[in-house]
């Protein structure tokens, strides 16, 4: 299990403290009905095009029109799917969330405006005197239907109104909506024109719902798809605007020479690495090169060896003809026979040559495509080594689908490394491309071979490869067909070979991404019979082997899982079992390797989470301990890497918890000591990194605690 099978993602980090919960750049409210349909997930996408929006550098720590200082990243975002945990207080949590957010957009819609939740959230900002700073984004419908008769009497309908009614009023100090007057907010248009219909979050799923419709001819499908595209882009270019307080054309001019200034540096990195990239693609291709040259000569041999045989076969019959000339015949026949043998043996030599030395060229193919990479790759941008990949890619498309399974084996890696390259630098659209070339090639191999496992195994991790690239995608439900398929092919390779512990393995882990999309939709007793499945495997697999440290680590994060959905369903003795468990595995790891980073961060997370649930069943004493534990813990991790940042933000977090449970005990001068230290902790932490927003915010809200509770205690 690798450490990504820890991450926030999953539910498994520390959890920080209410007072000390980071500020939002902007909280995103809509309607959920509005973010399920393939293609129209709208939240999903927002929320991931804005934190993942790239700053021009001239333009961050500058301070906007409204005094905000602009930072790296617009980030974080809040939206309720991805920042809440399913068994919070939902008003509590939206409020706390809407409180500390600098922005507010709304995505407008029929049926967001008829939400009580969205048209609560927006009136609670207005509350809080922030209407200046919401945006909203026009998804579907008509603004101002539902009273502007103008509208009405062109044609709209008061049902196709897409504000709330707090979007289109001022809200007084008190909280109360005044409709005597009429609000107009910033808005931008994500709808296609004419008619306000619902738009596409991508440019490729309103093509292809063009061309299923049939209604128009290929051009103007296009252009259509051209124009909306467009509109997309402008429209998200004034949602950024509007979050950095900025105007448009400033954010719209400074990003086009932003991205000229990349590919500048680009080229000029790019001509630097040239000559290396030359002179190995060269190589590669004159040694495959030659591989071919010398499998036709091999060919034109075997050709020459069956003339010479058949010359042989004519030299015996005419013996046969000749008593004279019988003897001589023979022995010619004899002579021809062994010229022939010979050709037929050189023939196989010279083929033999061939095989061995193409085979010599996709070695250094493979050591381009691999081992080149991965040591080039702190030197070396990205675009350079995604091309050096395409050259590799090129052969391969040659030279390699007429051969058998170990050539397309090799194109499998291949394109699963051209996909893993793409994911890494964000583009998802290149990673799905090259993963299902992979997954081609793998239907190809089991086809082939139905009964050759290893090919078995390769499937098994493509259909696991496109689930997760969907659910980057936020195609939640096009992942969970993905994870079931990767699940049926993990069980029969369990059913060939169930004493097989890998098999077992991939069939845990097939379980664990399985209960991981089910949860994410809801269906929480479906997750939970996918992690109890996943439990009894990984429970077996180190009861017959229970040295194997990996085995027993999965086996720490099953019980985590489980632990988690049964506080979920409310079963909090069920739940602590199972963070029991997890303790005592992570305990024992950390014993066997005390300075394994990993096992250390996995036992944070298991005295954190077993703290929370002893002191929500009111058992003060031991969630001091696993407090205390978790503070020790963290600060041995800081210890053996000083330099990483979670390790020093989880010490952070781990003085806070115990701070906060010293001021509930009313032992206010233990809570000023820790929170005094984490004053300086996070004030070294600024002054390494200013521009580290987050190290910037929890700098003051340490402060801000600090100063309450002496206050408080100045009060007694």
């Amino acid at each position: 299990m690798s450490a990504e099978d820890r991450s926030p993602d999953t539910g498994e980090s520390l959890t920080t403290p209410e007072d000390l919960r980071p500020e939002y750049w902007a909280f995103i409210s809509y309607r959920h009905l509005d973010n399920q349909q393939l293609g129209r997930q709208w939240a999903t996408w927002l929320h991931q095009q804005l934190e993942s929006y790239e700053i021009p550098e001239d333009l961050v720590d500058t301070a906007n029109e409204r005094g905000d200082t602009i930072p790296e990243r617009l980030f974080p975002i809040f939206r309720d799917e991805e920042e809440l945990p399913a068994d919070a207080d939902l008003s509590t949590a939206i409020r706390a969330a809407v409180e500390r957010s600098k922005y507010m957009i709304v995505l407008c819609s029929p049926r967001a405006a008829e939400s009580t939740y969205v048209a609560e959230e927006i009136r609670y900002f207005k509350e809080l005197g922030r209407a200046d700073r919401i945006l909203a984004v026009l998804i579907e419908g008509e603004p101002n239907a539902s009273w502007d008769e103008g509208k009405q009497r062109a044609g709209f309908s008061p049902y196709q109104e897409c504000f709330p009614t707090p979007l289109m009023h001022p809200v007084a100090q008190d909280g109360a909506l005044d409709e005597t007057q009429r609000a107009e907010p910033i808005a931008a248009d994500l709808r296609i024109q004419p008619g306000g219909q619902q738009g596409w979050t991508n440019p490729a799923a309103y093509r292809e719902a063009l061309l299923v419709q049939g209604t128009h001819k290929t051009k103007a499908v296009r252009e259509l798809v051209d124009g909306y595209d467009d509109r997309l882009t402008l429209g998200l270019n004034k949602v950024i605007a509007g979050a950095l307080g900025l105007p448009l054309n400033t954010v719209t001019e400074r990003g086009k020479a932003w991205e000229l200034e990349k590919a500048r540096r680009r080229a000029r990195r790019l001509a630097l690495w040239l000559s290396l990239t030359g002179v190995l693609a060269f190589l590669a291709i004159l040694a495959g090169g030659f591989g071919l040259t010398q499998m036709g000569i091999a060919q034109i041999r075997a050709t020459e060896a069956l003339q010479a045989k058949e010359r042989a076969d004519n030299a015996r019959i005419r013996a046969e003809t000749g008593e004279a000339e019988a003897k001589k015949q023979q022995q010619l026949a004899e002579a021809a026979q062994q010229r022939a043998e010979a050709g037929e043996k050189a023939a196989a030599e010279q083929k033999e040559r061939a095989e061995t030395e193409r085979a010599q060229a996709e070695e250094i193919l493979e050591f381009m495509t691999f081992e080149v990479r991965d040591k080039l790759e702190p030197y070396v941008p990205v675009a350079i080594r995604r091309e050096i990949l395409q050259t590799v890619e090129n052969y391969y498309e040659k030279t390699g689908r007429d051969r058998g399974g170990a050539a397309k084996n090799r194109m499998l890696s291949h394109f699963g490394s051209l996909g893993d390259q793409a994911l890494a630098v964000g583009d998802t659209e290149t990673a799905l491309e090259n993963y299902q070339k992979v997954h081609e090639l793998a239907r190809e191999l089991v086809a082939e071979e139905p009964d050759e496992p290893t090919w078995k195994r390769n499937l098994n991790s493509s259909y696991e490869r496109l689930g997760d690239v969907k659910l980057k995608l936020g195609q939640t439900e096009a992942a969970l067909g993905h994870y079931e398929a990767a699940l049926k092919v993990a069980e029969e390779l369990v059913q060939l070979d169930p004493e097989n512990a890998e098999y077992c393995r991939d069939l845990s882990v097939s379980y664990k991404k399985l209960g991981d999309v089910k949860l994410k939709l809801g269906q929480t007793e479906a997750a939970l019979d996918h992690y109890e499945a996943d439990l009894k495997i990984m429970e077996e697999l180190v009861r017959l082997d229970p040295e194997n440290a990996g085995y027993r680590r999965d086996l720490s994060v099953s019980y985590n899982r489980l632990g988690d959905v049964k506080l979920q369903l409310g079963q909090t003795e069920a739940a602590l079992d199972h963070y029991e468990a997890d303790l005592k595995v992570a305990e024992e790891l950390v014993r066997l390797d005390p300075e394994n980073a990993e096992y250390r961060r996995d036992l944070s997370v298991s005295y954190d989470r077993l703290g929370n649930v002893k002191l929500q069943l009111g058992q003060t004493e031991a969630a001091l301990g696993h407090y205390e534990a978790l503070l020790k813990n963290a600060e041995e991790l800081v210890r053996l890497d000083p330099e990483n940042a979670g390790y020093r933000r989880d010490l952070f977090i781990s003085n806070a918890k115990l701070g906060l449970f010293a001021e509930q005990q009313g032992d206010l001068d233990k809570a000023i000591t820790l929170f005094a230290k984490m004053v300086v902790m996070m004030e070294e932490l600024v002054a390494m990194d200013p521009g580290n927003a987050q190290w910037k915010t929890d700098f003051g809200n340490a402060n801000q605690v600090l100063e309450r509770l002496k206050q408080k205690r100045g009060g007694e």
